[in-house]
């Protein structure tokens, strides 16, 4: 991973149509191998989510699970003629304007579209409520090629334990690229959400949403064998790794951001680690009740 100086932003390229509470821009960033297009995301101060992001992208890249082949975290000014001018951020996401510099976390932009947008499901979703009644059972054939397509695909069923290990509850088909590999990007909800700080303990023990489970359950699609097995063995690799390995060695680029306290994430992530890996057998049969 790699933090960027301010002189890395060297350009704002774009707004992309969606946008949750976070701000989600695309821009050129000087990064070790070039100039490179990166989707760049700044976080409320008052949430954990960018912490989830580098956490996730870590623990996904330590498990050799497919992500963006860059990230890191890079300085950003704010401000007209600055790096990000107010004029290009949309009105949910003005409290960004209200500060003169912010700190956004990058990823590189892969050569693969989402789930959603390879299967044109995203011009089902821009419909009214009316007419997405009209288009329900084209909507769902789409879906249900979406879901048997990424079946066949090697990293969809570690995909799946990964982030039931992780309490991931925000992985849906907008944040999986497909491509030769099936991608994962965005871990800004893992650990339950955006707001974790006050004790990762209490949401260890906690059953949370897995949406892309609760999709195919929805559509009533069965997991074929090889989903099952690879699902498994990587939930047995997590496992694995949590006896082999504290989370400061897997964690180690937030060593030297003593803003966020790098010594109390390291301790909180080794409890959750340490409560899923305790019992292992109770939540790997509640993993295999999901899958």
């Amino acid at each position: 991973m790699e933090y960027l100086a301010n002189d890395k932003y060297t350009d704002f390229l774009l707004v992309p149509s969606t946008q949750g509470n976070d701000f989600t821009h695309l821009a050129n960033l000087n990064t070790e191998k070039g100039i490179k297009e990166c989707y760049v995301k700044i976080y409320p101060d008052n949430e954990d989510s960018m912490v989830n992001e580098i956490i996730g992208y870590l623990f996904a890249k330590e498990l050799k699970l497919p992500v963006p082949a860059q990230a890191g975290l890079v300085e950003i000014e704010i401000g007209d003629g600055k790096d990000l001018e107010p004029k290009f951020i949309p009105k949910k996401n003005q409290w960004i304007s209200n500060q003169s510099e912010a700190i956004g976390w990058w990823t590189s932009k892969e050569n693969a579209p989402s789930l959603l947008a390879h299967f044109s499901i995203d011009k089902y979703l821009e419909l009214s409520e009316k007419s997405k009644v009209l288009y329900q059972k084209k909507l769902e054939k789409q879906l249900i090629s979406a879901m048997e397509e990424s079946f066949k695909k090697d990293h969809f069923g570690p995909i799946c334990a990964f982030d039931y290990f992780f309490a991931n509850v925000d992985r849906n088909i907008g944040n999986i690229l497909f491509g030769d590999v099936l991608i994962a990007i965005d871990h800004g909800q893992i650990f339950g959400g955006k707001n974790w700080s006050s004790s990762l303990k209490n949401i260890a023990t906690k059953q949370h949403h897995h949406k892309i489970r609760e999709l195919i359950a929805n559509l009533k699609l069965n997991l074929p064998k090889n989903v099952i097995d690879s699902a498994c063995l990587k939930y047995d690799e997590i496992i694995s790794l949590i006896h082999s390995k504290p989370s400061k060695d897997v964690l180690e680029f937030l060593a030297d951001f003593n803003a966020i306290n790098p010594n109390k994430i390291f301790q909180s992530v080794d409890e959750y680690m340490g409560i899923r890996g305790k019992d292992e057998l109770e939540y790997k049969s509640k993993f295999n009740r999901l899958i």
